[in-house]
């Protein structure tokens, strides 16, 4: 039972890590700041 909840946990922290890392480029080329703050909030939600 631990060991999956070390890889739900792993898994989260992975899609939380390519959420931003995509988050952050995609920043970039669009410049808005609401985008990237809607974006962020839903990958929060999907996690919880």
């Amino acid at each position: 039972m631990f060991k999956q909840k070390a890889l739900k946990i792993l898994a989260n922290f992975s899609l939380l890590w390519w959420g931003l890392k995509w988050g952050a480029s995609y920043y970039r080329e669009k410049r808005e700041e609401s985008e990237l703050q809607r974006y962020c909030l839903t990958i929060c939600i999907l996690l919880l």
